[in-house]
């Protein structure tokens, strides 16, 4: 699995939020090593028993499988916090989403969202 395929999988984890996964991906280094984690290990970061459940026992190539096949139906794409094309800008927001769900030239997301008119 992908480092940008785990990312998919962990922002669909139950419970498990963006700051989560942020932690999880500083501490075992890439997002597919989130994935791979023992349970205990993931519960010695701190993460509850109901995330941990979560992530160990959800059906990561199922969940897949399906996440590929509505973007082919919807004609949509993702980019990753991995991707080289996700902008900048949203880098630094602290917040900021793992995925984005896009329609149309991903090569926009690194131009400016409004212009100003003089």
């Amino acid at each position: 699995m992908s480092p940008q395929e785990a990312l998919l999988v962990l922002n669909a984890i139950p419970g498990l939020s963006g700051e989560g996964i942020r932690k999880l991906i500083r501490i075992f280094e890439q997002p597919d090593k989130v994935l791979e984690a023992s349970e205990e290990d993931l519960l010695e970061q701190g993460l509850g028993q109901n995330i941990v459940t979560n992530l160990v026992h959800f059906q990561k190539d199922k969940f897949l499988e399906s996440e590929y096949l509505s973007l082919r139906k919807t004609g949509s794409d993702v980019v990753t916090s991995l991707d080289e094309d996700y902008p900048v800008l949203l880098k630094q927001i602290t917040h900021a989403p793992i995925v984005l769900y896009i329609r149309g030239n991903r090569k926009l997301l690194g131009s400016m969202a409004i212009n100003s008119v003089r």
